[in-house]
């Protein structure tokens, strides 16, 4: 019953990610005045979230961990 429990929170986590990132970056890029951006600054706060929430699953968080070095988040 567990492993059912994680698999199912690890699946609506991987959902609302992919909702997330859809939204963000659609929004990012239709900034007024023209200038889209590569919506780094929206990516980066939607992970920071994902990692700052208190039921992500351990592998969930690799995952994410991964994508946020990747993008650069945090070395500023």
């Amino acid at each position: 019953m567990g492993r059912i429990r994680k698999i199912g929170v690890a699946l609506v986590l991987s959902g609302v990610m992919a909702v997330g990132f859809g939204t963000t970056l659609n929004a990012a890029s239709k900034k007024p005045g023209g200038g889209g951006g590569n919506g780094k600054d929206a990516i980066c706060s939607y992970l920071t979230q994902i990692i700052d929430y208190e039921y992500t699953t351990p592998t969930v968080l690799a995952y994410v961990l991964g994508l946020y070095r990747l993008h650069g988040c945090g070395a500023e």
